[in-house]
């Protein structure tokens, strides 16, 4: 097992989003070993971190996005999602700046989103038939 510190890990975890994030981007110049080894790394990252309650499957998985809110349908609309966090920041501060109001004058709303996937480990239980 590898001992890393927290600073460690939490880099780690930064430069495996990062390169997920660019073989997303330019997936025609990635191989299917390219995807491996990125499942690998990330697999060595969980066991450098194990998770003290037991019940942790693999790390968490986090993906940003920035919302903007659609006043006619009255909700949040999603943008292009990131796997890594500055730049779903960036691309905040970039629409702010060059869309900084709707069509009609008023104000654009938008938002920073994160979504968390989490991985637990279940006790199998008896069909229930269903």
């Amino acid at each position: 097992m590898l001992d890393l510190s927290d600073a460690e890990r939490r880099l780690l975890a930064y430069a495996l989003d990062l390169a997920a994030e660019q073989m997303a981007s330019h997936g025609d110049e990635f191989t299917g070993d390219d995807d491996a080894a990125l499942v690998r790394l990330r697999r060595l990252a969980a066991e450098a971190r194990p998770d003290e309650s037991g019940t942790e499957a693999q790390p968490p998985r986090y993906r940003w996005t920035v919302e903007t809110h659609d006043d006619v349908a009255d909700e949040w609309a999603p943008g292009t999602w990131h796997l890594v966090r500055c730049l779903a920041v960036e691309r905040y501060e970039a629409l702010n700046q060059s869309h900084p109001v709707r069509r009609d004058g008023t104000p654009a709303e938008r938002r920073l989103v994160r979504e968390t996937t989490t991985y637990t480990i279940e006790e199998p239980t008896a069909s229930t038939g269903v």
